[in-house]
């Protein structure tokens, strides 16, 4: 059986690898701006640091009684849940807004939002481009094809259709899968390894 995945870890990875993004993108009202010198560092709640404002963000995979926001207090050990304004559904997101964005988090997050106008393929390309054009460091980018292809979940024929409408940025895909593969990697590049298998078979039957 294969091992659930982990939402907590992927989500905990994109924003420690991409603090200024994922704020940008999370919390747009309080990200600093490029001219802001500022230095960004995950605190634990748990640590008892607990910093005068914040902004919590729910990631809901599924539909459902979305979380109530949380205040923080100074003289409390840990959050609690309080009234407050909504936090924001990123599930109810537009794609078509982000679609050519240049924040690698939103781009990588396209499959996870509500689709109109675009079908699951095109949005799979998009946050595979963004990812491609944003980022160069050859392990981020296995680890975040990773993660957009678990969230995407294409069959095998739209991964057919996806490799016959960019086959240029399909090859890179499975090259960056086969060599995760050969080389034994695990934490992330690993899990779902048979679905890229899958999608190898799809490209030598295509041949």
């Amino acid at each position: 059986m294969a091992d659930a995945v982990s939402h907590d870890q992927n989500f905990k990875n994109l924003i420690v690898d991409y603090p200024r993004e994922a704020l940008a993108f999370f919390a747009a009202e309080e990200a600093p701006g490029p001219e802001d010198d500022v230095h960004i560092a995950p605190v634990p709640v748990g640590a008892g640091l607990v910093p005068a404002r914040a902004r919590p963000a729910g990631v809901c995979e599924t539909g459902g009684d979305e979380p109530r926001p949380y205040e923080l207090d100074a003289r409390a050990s840990r959050p609690r849940s309080g009234a407050g304004s909504d936090l924001p559904s990123h599930r109810r997101a537009r794609a078509e807004r982000w679609l050519d964005s240049d924040n690698v988090v939103a781009r990588v997050n396209l499959p996870n939002m509500h689709v109109t106008g675009h079908d699951r393929v095109e949005v799979y390309a998009r946050a595979v481009s963004g990812l491609l054009e944003q980022e160069t460091d050859g392990a981020k980018r296995a680890k975040y094809l990773d993660f957009i292809d678990i969230y995407a979940g294409l069959t095998d024929n739209e991964l057919r259709r996806y490799r016959r409408l960019h086959p240029e940025e399909g090859s890179i895909v499975t090259g960056f899968f086969q060599r995760a593969r050969e080389e034994g990697r695990a934490e992330g590049i690993e899990r779902g390894i048979e679905r890229r298998v899958r999608l190898l078979a799809l490209k030598g039957a295509e041949t």
